[in-house]
């Protein structure tokens, strides 16, 4: 067996909810704002509206957190339990994992 990396990603949905501060982008696709923030390890949330999404990379963006109509809020987990070597003995769990091995990798995402 080849040694890997598991990096989880997890995602916290907050409906009609916003935070100050952040970058705005003009996508509208939630899977391009949501691997936006992943490539990026200081992001940890993203606001995502009818025009587009805002991307937060301060935690303490976050703790002043206010009411918008039509605004999804996904704050970002990247903690995981590790291995270091990746099982054929048992599935993958539920939650967003992206094990890396030599020449390969897989990611399955989840929503909380």
């Amino acid at each position: 067996m080849d040694a890997f990396v598991l990096v989880c990603i997890t995602w916290t949905r907050k409906a009609n909810t916003a935070a100050k501060n952040g970058v705005f982008y003009g996508w509208s696709l939630v899977s391009d704002c949501q691997a936006a923030c992943v490539a990026s390890p200081s992001c940890v949330a993203v606001d995502m509206g009818p025009i587009g999404c805002v991307l937060h990379h301060n935690i303490s963006d976050l703790t002043d957190t206010y009411y918008a109509a039509g605004v999804t809020q996904f704050v970002v987990s990247r903690n995981c339990e590790t291995t270091s070597l990746l099982s054929t003995d048992s599935p993958l769990s539920s939650s967003t994992s992206v094990g890396i091995t030599t020449g390969m990798s897989l990611e399955v995402i989840s929503f909380i």
